[in-house]
């Protein structure tokens, strides 16, 4: 996990950390920060000034490794997740349990290990929130973040909430490749032959443990590189997906069966394409 988190800067004060966002924001480009040796008591000096940065800023912190991220979002990183909810909400709206969703955005969580972070988009089902406010759906996005990074950030989502986190969704726009990534991943029961999973068989334990379901790949096919084609002409048909549809079950993100018209949310390739076309023409 270091390796997951190798940090950009060594922390050395608040004022320090704030130069850098500032410098981030006028590049205009990237869209996170990633700094090490930060201790907790560091943490909460900087996320008692977060307002410095702006309301919309993201910070995810792990104090087992000392390392704090900040994500500033760009127009890219914002459509990237927005998009994909947006999606999400509506098809919950089609078959009649849009008013049982609730989105919580970007609060913070703050287990009791210390860490601490927040969503890009997430929700809950009214109806069975749990009194520690845990969504059951996440999506991460990262533009220049790395993918291991937002691996990461999956993985304390499951664990840091006690399981009560079933669906996290990475979007990763890979820049160089002309390619928007889906991961979605939900915890299953380790596999047998496992060690994890023996010493839990013998504790009388169910060992969960993140598995990436689907993968998607949404690639660039247009006459020319992506770079080189207007803005306007990036449109949806040029846009290739592999490994769709995305498929969310009913009962992993509404914590019960469907009844009457409910069922599993599809999100289309057709609609894949459009979030695609969408990103780029952000960019």
């Amino acid at each position: 996990m270091e390796s997951d988190l190798a940090p950009h800067f060594i922390f050395s004060s608040v004022e320090a950390v704030f130069a850098e966002v500032t410098r981030l924001k006028r590049q205009r480009g990237d869209d996170t920060l990633v700094f090490g040796h930060v201790t907790p008591a560091d943490f909460r000096d900087v996320e008692a000034e977060r307002d410095r940065i702006d309301e919309h800023s993201r910070l995810f912190y792990q104090p087992a490794e000392e390392c704090l991220i900040i994500t500033v979002p760009t127009s890219p990183h914002e459509q990237m997740h927005l998009g994909l909810y947006q999606d999400i909400v509506l098809a919950m709206g089609q078959m009649g349990v849009g008013r049982e969703w609730a989105g919580t955005g970007a609060t913070t969580m703050d287990p009791p290990n210390g860490s601490s972070g927040q969503a890009d988009s997430a929700g809950f089902p009214r109806s069975s929130r749990t009194s520690s406010g845990w969504p059951t759906l996440v999506i991460e996005a990262g533009f220049s973040q790395t993918l291991p990074s937002l691996r990461v950030k999956m993985r304390w989502w499951f664990s840091s909430s006690g399981h009560q986190v079933k669906v996290v969704i990475i979007v990763k726009i890979e820049l160089a490749n002309e390619r928007v990534r889906m991961e979605k991943w939900v915890e299953e029961i380790g596999r047998p032959g496992a060690t994890s999973t023996r010493a839990a068989t013998r504790l009388g334990l169910v060992a969960l443990q993140p598995v990436c379901q689907q993968a998607i790949e949404i690639d660039w096919t247009g006459p020319q590189r992506l770079q080189h084609t207007p803005t306007q002409a990036r449109t949806a048909h040029q846009f290739r997906v592999t490994g769709g549809p995305l498929v969310i079950r009913f009962s992993e993100i509404f914590l019960r069966q469907p009844t009457g018209q409910e069922g599993d949310i599809t999100i289309t390739d057709s609609q894949l394409q459009d979030l695609a076309a969408r990103f780029w023409q952000s960019v």
